[in-house]
């Protein structure tokens, strides 16, 4: 797994997961401000809290090309109906 930065955004306290190839030095998390000065084009976001959705979605409507990483499924604290529909 290789990019110029990561953003991870999970629940309260991130936590960087261990994945081969992830320079843990180079993940941006939500308690750190976002260095970037315009929208990369790409971007991968490990996380299944609505946080990693809502980002994921808004720097799609931007025009990144987004690639959403989950351990499980979607909002796993919500009602597994809704999780369905916006996984779909």
């Amino acid at each position: 797994l290789q990019a110029r930065a990561y953003l991870v955004a999970l629940p309260s306290r991130p936590i960087i997961p261990v994945i081969p190839g992830l320079d843990p030095g180079q993940c941006l998390t939500l308690n750190h401000p976002c260095p970037w000065t315009a929208l990369p084009s790409r971007v991968a976001i490990v996380g299944q809290h609505p946080m990693a959705l809502n980002l994921a979605q808004s720097l799609a409507h931007f025009g990144a090309s987004v690639t959403l990483i989950t351990q499980a499924h979607l909002l796993p604290q919500f009602d597994q109906d809704i999780a369905q529909t916006v996984q779909a």
